[in-house]
């Protein structure tokens, strides 16, 4: 959405926030097994990562991963 925004304003500015963004996202949002909390809290002063949040998980260090094979669908 906001690559969007930034090209439709013609903006060079707002692409550089949209990068930041991702930059953000990816190094905070994403455990090494790949697997990602539901949201981030971040210090306002400092943009200090503050804590992951599962929000929908059983305990804050607990994750959802979905496993498919050949009889997930009950076939």
């Amino acid at each position: 959405m906001l690559f969007l925004v930034s090209k439709n304003a013609g903006s060079k500015r707002l692409f550089k926030i949209a990068v930041s963004h991702v930059k953000t996202t990816i190094k905070n949002h994403f455990r090494p097994d790949y697997t990602s909390y539901h949201a981030v809290v971040y210090n306002k002063e400092s943009d200090k990562k503050i804590k992951e949040v599962p929000h929908q998980a059983y305990a804050d260090d607990s994750m959802w991963k979905e496993l498919f094979n050949d009889n997930s669908f009950g076939e």
